[in-house]
């Protein structure tokens, strides 16, 4: 008997990769770590409204503890955790890391998505942990040679994720 496909709208906790995913370019010396991008900021507000879980899962070094840069763009609130390798001792893609964040955000992981800017350790290693999906945040898609997995989607912005969640795939 064929599984029937996961749904995008199907998604209730959606884990978001920091660096180069929802946050800006440059460091913000007050803050001491890159500021949450504007556009990702309004995406994340509106997946809130649409009552996704909201799950930070992100490789960290001491030093980089995320949550002032939510903060300052009044979005801590809306997390429901977090989980920093540094503090956790175990980075992406280490199966572990993945089983972490499902317990974080109390949820099976295959009703979590999973999104960062690389495919190795955003996409694939998520997938192969039993995530229901996962987009690469990439404005350029795919580079020669790299292959999307089933269950994952190529988006070129953050903004772009509140509307594929709500839509309804068709089986």
């Amino acid at each position: 008997m064929l599984e029937k496909p996961m749904r995008f709208a199907d998604i209730e906790v959606v884990a978001f990769d920091y660096g180069g995913t929802i946050s800006g370019n440059q460091i913000d010396h007050r803050l001491g770590e890159k500021p949450v991008d504007p556009g990702a900021a309004g995406a994340l507000r509106e997946l809130h409204r649409m009552g996704k879980r909201l799950v930070l899962a992100s490789n960290t070094l001491p030093g980089e503890p995320r949550w002032p840069a939510l903060a300052d763009a009044g979005l801590d609130s809306l997390f429901a955790g977090a989980a920093l390798s540094y503090w956790l001792g175990v980075r992406k893609p280490d199966p572990r890391f993945y089983r972490v964040v499902s317990a974080i955000a109390d949820c099976s992981a295959d009703r979590m998505m999973f999104v960062g800017d690389r495919l190795d350790y955003d996409v694939a290693a998520p997938l192969d942990s039993g995530a229901g999906a996962a987009a690469l945040v990439r404005p350029g898609g795919l580079r020669p040679g790299e292959l999307l997995p089933d269950g994952a989607v190529v988006i070129g912005h953050v903004r772009e994720l509140p509307t594929l969640l709500a839509r309804q795939a068709t089986p």
